[in-house]
């Protein structure tokens, strides 16, 4: 048969389909495939371009940051290491429709005042976010320190944000909102949490959120599921409560928790409420009452005033009939 006719009759076929199956046969492509099937005909580059939002696009590293006053946006496509930077105010956002913005960071905003042209910045950047529908999985926070009139603008941007946040980084900030409301819904998919020489409103409180989080997620019965809690200033009673919860928990989780700022008057403290519970462990181990062969282990560094918390488990390296010879292992971010 013809190689022509049977092209012909194989677009033909795809063009007959209804829109709904068609999007469902779209939806299952990746990017590259997509731009490839643009080319196909004008019928599928239309269909693409009405539902560009809701197929997959090219996922970009996308950065707000303020430079001598001006406010300034960079695309970074992942896996390339070219870096577009223009003019906030200049950028035409209709190109978020077509991409996928995987990673925010928002940088450099200080301020003790309000400033307009910030408050404006950030109320463009929810409603785009908004209208491309981009939830990115990963928002990072570095030196965003702001009073309480930019309160309001700062709540909608983490209520659109945090529900769908798997990755947050807060580095250097002065928040004036409350996070901890976001941490307690179960809709939340945070697995790496980082918040260091910063302020919010109640922030003891939203790290204690946190992790109370990571451990309900314990109890969820999906022990693939592993995480990453490092900040400063954390207090004892939060940490033994999470000891409690994970060595009751069925399922035994792999974790990193690193806090800063553990001094010895830190360590006292933990020591104190470690006995106060009875929790006092063998060379500081913590025993799972659920896993025979599993424990947390916690380490400081006196020199980096760094307290680390991790789980170990001990597997047989041997056949049974032989003698049994333990080995340690645990999995390293």
């Amino acid at each position: 048969m013809d190689s022509s006719f049977m092209s012909d009759f194989e677009t033909s076929s795809l063009h007959s389909l209804p829109i709904e199956l068609l999007y469902g046969v779209l939806s299952r492509l990746d990017p590259k495939d997509l731009q490839v099937t643009r080319l196909v005909s004008r019928r599928l580059d239309t269909v693409i371009s009405m539902h560009d939002k809701f197929l997959a696009r090219p996922p970009f590293h996308v950065t707000i940051f303020v430079e001598n006053g001006v406010a300034k946006i960079s695309h970074n496509k992942l896996g390339h290491r070219t870096t577009i930077v223009q003019n906030f105010s200049n950028f035409d956002f209709k190109q978020w429709s077509r991409i996928e913005v995987s990673k925010l960071e928002i940088r450099d905003f200080e301020t003790q005042e309000f400033d307009r042209n910030l408050f404006e910045t950030l109320s463009k950047l929810l409603q785009e976010l908004r209208k491309s529908r981009n939830f990115p999985p990963g928002l990072a926070l570095n030196r965003l320190k702001v009073n309480s009139s930019y309160s309001e603008i700062l709540k909608k941007l983490f209520d659109l944000l945090l529900p769908k946040t798997q990755n947050l980084l807060i580095d250097d900030c002065n928040l004036p909102v409350s996070l901890e409301k976001y941490f307690g819904k179960a809709e939340n998919s945070l697995v790496h949490y980082r918040c260091l020489n910063s302020r919010s409103e109640n922030d003891e409180e939203s790290n204690s959120f946190v992790l109370k989080k990571f451990a309900n997620d314990l109890s969820g019965g999906d022990s693939r599921k592993n995480f990453h809690f490092e900040v400063s200033g954390s207090s004892p009673s939060m940490i033994c409560d999470f000891i409690q919860d994970w060595i009751k928990a069925e399922n035994a989780a792999f974790f990193n928790i690193f806090l800063h700022g553990c001094n010895q008057v830190w360590r006292a403290e933990m020591g104190f409420e470690l006995r106060l519970r009875g929790m006092e462990g063998h060379f500081m181990e913590f025993s799972s009452k659920t896993h025979a062969n599993a424990h947390i282990k916690m380490v400081f560094d006196e020199s980096s005033n760094m307290c680390r918390l991790w789980p170990i488990f001990d597997v047989p390296a041997r056949t049974a009939g032989q003698l049994i010879c333990y080995a340690r292992f645990y999995r390293d971010f």
